[in-house]
């Protein structure tokens, strides 16, 4: 099997939701966001998917936007909208990067519960015309390879395929599996996001809907998936009343215990709330109680 071209299955478990199978056994992911971002997911209980059109790097997005075509017809992409996430709990980088202009919130998300509330949004009748994908990114390739993937004359340099060449892997029998596989890719300097990630792609093309939308925000937040949230030192003391009043407005009641995190607790769920020192890699003093 092709690390360049994915075989996607339904999941064991969870029938609406497609696998790579790559991912067994694994617990936890995470997901890095601006507090603003949120804070919009806390109120309005949300996750947005974006369109790969909306993705910043070019290298990422160019297989999304480009234009196909088969020797007989026109051939016309499907509709996708994806949710980044990542299996690496401590990137320093990724805090620096959603830090650049306000503080950078990371959830730890129990990944179970999580299929099976984005199972349980597929099952609706009225979303049915979708189909949900999950795989980790591909970050074999450079800028350069990436680039001239779709070309005849592309030959695998760095062995991974023992000299067969990638575009016939890709485009030969081009099918839904190579196009997701082609949003997959990403470049070799990027390994460190070790990113998962989850895409909600339109079964029938033809049914594409005619405005073009560039995001889908589902309502599939659930306080149940969330396991832990933490947030950078830059977070301001106001900022964090306003998160933990959210969650109050929510039925939550907040507990002290210790010089290093808040609990939240409702029923039997607890969630912890940490803050993290980006410059020092360890967790910031929260020895005095939060009044709220």
């Amino acid at each position: 099997m092709t690390r360049y071209k994915l075989t996607f299955k339904p999941h064991s478990d969870y029938s609406k939701i497609h696998i790579s199978g790559e991912l067994n056994g694994k617990v936890f992911i995470y997901r890095y966001m601006p507090f603003s971002v949120f804070i919009k997911c806390l109120c309005t209980k949300t996750f947005r998917f974006n369109e790969p059109s909306q993705w910043p790097d070019q290298f990422e997005s160019r297989f999304y936007n480009a234009t196909y075509f088969s020797p007989k017809n026109h051939v016309i992409p499907h509709k996708v909208f994806a949710f980044c996430t990542t299996a690496e709990r401590d990137c320093e980088a990724s805090w620096s990067i959603y830090a650049s202009n306000e503080p950078t919130i990371q959830i730890k998300i129990n990944r179970s519960k999580w299929l099976s509330s984005l199972n349980k949004w597929n099952k609706d009748k009225k979303n049915s015309k979708f189909t949900i994908y999950e795989s980790k990114v591909n970050y074999d390739l450079k800028e350069a390879h990436i680039a001239v993937i779709h070309k005849p004359n592309f030959v695998d340099r760095y062995n991974i395929l023992q000299k067969t060449q990638g575009h016939d892997l890709l485009f030969k029998n081009f099918d839904l599996d190579s196009y997701l596989s082609l949003l997959l890719l990403k470049r070799m300097a990027y390994s460190y996001e070790d990113e998962i990630r989850y895409m909600i792609v339109q079964q029938h093309k033809e049914e594409i809907d005619s405005k073009d939308e560039k995001y889908l925000d589902l309502p599939i937040f659930d306080f149940d998936f969330i396991e832990e949230i933490r947030f950078s030192s830059r977070l301001s003391l106001c900022q964090l009343c306003k998160i933990l009043t959210i969650f109050e407005g929510n039925g939550w009641v907040q507990q002290q215990t210790g010089i290093k995190k808040v609990i939240l607790k409702k029923d039997n769920k607890e969630i912890p709330l940490y803050a993290f020192d980006i410059s020092e890699g360890t967790y910031a003093d929260m020895s005095k109680p939060i009044t709220i």
